[in-house]
């Protein structure tokens, strides 16, 4: 089947470069999007008819793949970018949890965190928030049974914030082992220690962005994926 270079053109737009929704703040899952534009970018033979159109088609098509890249590793739409470590399970049962809703387009950045454990692994998260206007705020206490595990917190100071965020999962990516918190002023906190099998992950934030609000998923009583959505430290934020 013959598919002209404009339908073409069309197609990979509609997967990599068409802009969301007005009310959407979060690209959608980029490695999607790049595996389907992938797939029209490595044609089987005989499937794109002419050979003069497959040639023409396929530098364009390599500058939106490289466009999309560049999206996926800086600034999104409306200054947010979302990120995320552990498994991220979209069937079966479980609870997803965000703060996205509680905390709408106020700029937060993070001055505390709460996070429950068993000694093993963590359970679940509390944030607190400073909005751009001065109000803290307690975000979801995101937790199943919180009286039944032990409770840590960092709390830093006014006019310092969470920075940096890394940690260890086990070996499949389903429990949080160990969670390293680092303030842009160097205060530092670790809550629990890695095994022998756990896998080291890091949040990629970058000079010009803070973690500012938190997603996740709860399964039972376990915590599985820790998510981020970042901000874009623009001179008014």
């Amino acid at each position: 089947m013959t598919i002209k270079l404009r339908e073409l053109h069309r197609i990979a737009r509609f997967h990599s470069i068409l802009p969301p929704d007005e009310d959407e703040t979060v690209r959608p899952n980029m490695k999607v999007q790049s595996a389907k534009l992938q797939s029209i970018s490595s044609p089987t033979s005989g499937k794109l008819g002419a050979q003069s159109a497959t040639y023409n088609a396929k530098p364009k098509l390599a500058r939106l793949e490289s466009s999309n890249n560049y999206a996926k590793n800086s600034l999104l739409y409306n200054g947010y970018r979302k990120d995320d470590r552990g498994k991220v399970l979209n069937d079966g049962p479980g609870e997803h949890f965000s703060d996205r809703e509680l905390m709408g387009n106020s700029k937060p950045r993070m001055i505390g965190l709460k996070v429950w454990h068993d000694n093993r692994r963590i359970v679940g998260f509390q944030a607190i928030y400073k909005t751009k206007d001065g109000k803290t705020t307690e975000g979801g206490q995101h937790v199943r049974n919180p009286q039944a595990y032990k409770l840590e917190s960092f709390e830093l100071t006014d006019d310092d914030y969470i920075k940096e965020i890394s940690g260890f999962t086990n070996k499949t990516d389903i429990n949080l082992e160990c969670l390293i918190l680092m303030s842009v002023k160097g205060e530092t906190k670790k809550i629990l220690e890695p095994t022998r099998d756990s896998k080291l992950f890091k949040f990629d934030i970058n000079e010009l962005e803070f973690p500012s609000i938190i997603y996740g998923y709860l399964k039972g009583n376990f915590f599985i994926s820790f998510e981020l959505l970042m901000i874009y430290c623009r001179g008014d934020s």
